[in-house]
């Protein structure tokens, strides 16, 4: 199992769920019916747990099929799914023949039914848009609850329609701060949300006359989902967005586009890009044409896919400047751009004659053109060691969501010596012990990890491995996303067949402990704003099982022995520390009045109620006091 290590660079990340639902497959690479199987046995070929499929994952797999399309449960009635969600051992095994066989005829049946609830759900919103619009008065000052549960009958569909139109309205109207919108408002939002709809629809409106590429995408992404939270196949566009996110760079203009009741705006420009460059674009602006295609008409996914092309090809906008009747023409020239503002933010505050220095990293990225997070890191502690000396450091991995395997050991290898800092675990038990091989190291002081629920995989490797080392105290949520999960993945190699990531195994650290599910905890809780939400490996669906290493008796006396060597290596006096550490903290939480209405604040969003407004200003409050339990360690260590 060791040639995943090295075919595809390991994946230890979230980025699949900042995606949209929806996404066509590129007409360019047909996928066909019968490339279906042979995909399926490349991804079982590397599994961690499955090898072939069987029932179970094929009713999963219709589960996911009708979650990808209806995940509100607004198209489908209870009695159209159940023979679906309920398939029978006997019938499952028959849709896996038919599968090798390259038919479908199960998942031919769901989209047909799945057909009829759109031309349905079309007449629906038809008769609700009637309705909405020809009201004089309609109060829009609070939203209509919802309960999600497919409905039992059409008239609870048409209801349940009927609130979610009024309440993107009521959206609108908030955004506005009005309680009413004016007919022609009304018309623009129900319009918008009509459109949304039907780019999302239009997938699964086929004819099944020839093969359908999007519908064999379908099935592909609800059979390779149906392995486990974290296994997925991409249709080409999905991956692109992926590789932009993991390299930082991508070829364009630098216009960061994104929908609203207008049509296509501006919701940024990527730093020294040219759009930014071209001085005459500016933030709000409405797209209305690119080159000679009128684009207030097309989906957002058309939009977007009209801005692609060609290193130093040439493209043209048409914007329109809202409130100002002015139209902006301008041609520009795309390039290869890299996202500096997205790599990681770097700042300080004055300490004694020298500074603590602040870390702040999104994901662990690394790219052929020589960049990478562990480069930038190093080049952050020189940049700040050319202000003073840094007497302590806080790493913040709160909006964290991982990234490369590799980018995370040898981040770690800049605060520890050389050892091991990963322990892998493949299919068949194999073991994989994964070490930094750098004996330096490029700090040694005081240091602070800030996590939060929403630090994952990569992220949750670092912390959890400074943790383990002693170098470092966890400040943040209870606990952080608990993904303890690797993927092989073929994302980043453009030229790929197919497009995937799949779990090839789980990780854990040199103590012997697994993240997966219960994640990193915190040596000192802090809450962030991810504290009241449901958010974590545990919420996905079909997640992997938590496991522990301790139960082979020679793997267990191995990691024994290396964790000897590691507690040997530990920093002693921040174990002896850490009791004044917490309830320091603890103290001046409880008098922080800010603090107070944070948590106040939190605790209403866990238990569902309304928000009130904030009452704490716009300071970042963990950094604060991370930075303050920063300060103590300094004081104590250098007492020592």
């Amino acid at each position: 199992m060791e040639r995943v290590m090295y075919f595809r660079k390991t994946w230890v990340g979230l980025w699949a769920f900042l995606l949209p639902l929806s996404g066509a497959f590129s007409l360019e690479s047909p996928l066909k019916y019968e490339h279906i199987p042979v995909a399926m046995n490349e991804m079982l070929a590397y599994h961690v747990e499955y090898n072939k499929l069987n029932p179970n994952l094929i009713r999963r797999s219709f589960n996911l099929f009708i979650t990808r399309f209806d995940p509100r449960q607004t198209y489908l009635l209870k009695s159209e799914v159940d023979s679906f969600y309920t398939l029978s051992d006997q019938e499952a095994k028959t849709v896996i023949a038919d599968l090798y066989k390259g038919k479908f005829p199960e998942y031919v049946k769901l989209n047909k039914t799945i057909i009829a609830s759109i031309q349905r759900a079309r007449k629906i919103r038809a008769a609700v848009r009637t309705q909405l619009l020809s009201l004089q008065e309609l109060d829009l000052s609070k939203p209509i609850s919802q309960q999600i549960s497919f409905p039992e009958t059409q008239n609870d569909l048409y209801h349940l329609n009927s609130c979610i139109m009024q309440n993107w309205l009521v959206y609108f109207a908030s955004e506005k701060k009005v309680s009413q919108l004016d007919p022609t408002d009304r018309l623009k939002v129900l319009n918008y949300f009509e459109k949304k709809r039907r780019a999302h629809e239009d997938q699964y409106l086929i004819s099944f006359e020839r093969p359908e590429p999007t519908f064999a995408l379908n099935i592909l992404k609800a059979l390779a989902a149906s392995l486990d939270a974290h296994t997925m196949y991409y249709s080409p566009e999905e991956a692109s967005e992926i590789r932009v996110a993991l390299l930082k760079q991508f070829c364009g203009v630098g216009l960061h586009l994104q929908e609203g009741v207008e049509g296509s705006y501006v919701a940024g420009l990527v730093e020294n890009s040219p759009a930014a460059r071209a001085k005459v674009i500016a933030k709000g602006d409405i797209l209305r044409q690119i080159d000679a295609t009128p684009v207030d008409d097309l989906y957002f996914g058309d939009v977007l896919r009209l801005l692609e092309g060609p290193q130093n090809s040439k493209i043209s906008f048409l914007f329109e400047r809202p409130g100002k009747q002015e139209k902006i023409a301008v041609t520009l020239q795309r390039e290869k751009i890299s996202l500096e503002s997205e790599r990681i933010q770097v700042s300080s505050e004055p300490f004694a004659d020298g500074v603590i220095g602040k870390i702040s990293m999104t994901s662990f990225y690394e790219n052929e053109e020589g960049v990478s997070l562990e480069k930038d890191i190093r080049e952050a502690l020189k940049e700040l060691r050319s202000v003073g000396p840094i007497y302590g450091l806080i790493l913040d991995l709160r909006a964290n969501a991982g990234g490369f395997l590799s980018q995370a050991i040898k981040t770690a290898g800049l605060f520890i010596k050389n050892g091991v800092v990963v322990i892998a675990k493949y299919s068949k038990d194999q073991i994989q012990y994964q070490r930094d091989l750098d004996p330096r190291t490029y700090f040694d002081g005081p240091l602070v990890v800030l996590t939060s629920k929403a630090s994952a995989s990569a992220a949750e490797i670092l912390a959890a491995s400074l943790q383990d080392e002693g170098v470092g105290v966890i400040v943040g949520d209870e606990r952080s996303y608990g993904k303890g999960t690797m993927q092989y993945q073929t994302i980043t190699d453009a030229s790929s067949r197919d497009f995937y990531k799949v779990t090839v195994g789980r990780y854990f650290t040199v103590s012997g402990k697994s993240t997966q599910i219960e994640g990193v905890k915190a040596d000192i809780v802090v809450p962030t704003i991810y504290a009241p939400y449901e958010i974590g490996e545990k919420y996905l669906k079909y997640p992997l099982s938590a496991e522990s290493l301790m139960q082979k008796k020679d793997v267990k006396e191995e990691i024994n022995h290396l964790f000897t060597t590691y507690k040997q290596r530990k920093n002693r006096s921040l174990e002896q520390i850490l009791p004044k550490l917490k309830a320091n903290s603890q103290e001046r939480l409880s008098k922080n009045l800010n603090f107070s209405s944070f948590l106040e604040e939190v605790n209403q969003r866990r238990f569902g109620l309304a928000a009130k407004t904030a009452a704490y200003g716009k300071d970042d409050l963990q950094m604060q006091e991370a930075t303050q339990i920063l300060k103590d360690m300094i004081i104590m260590q250098s007492s020592r």
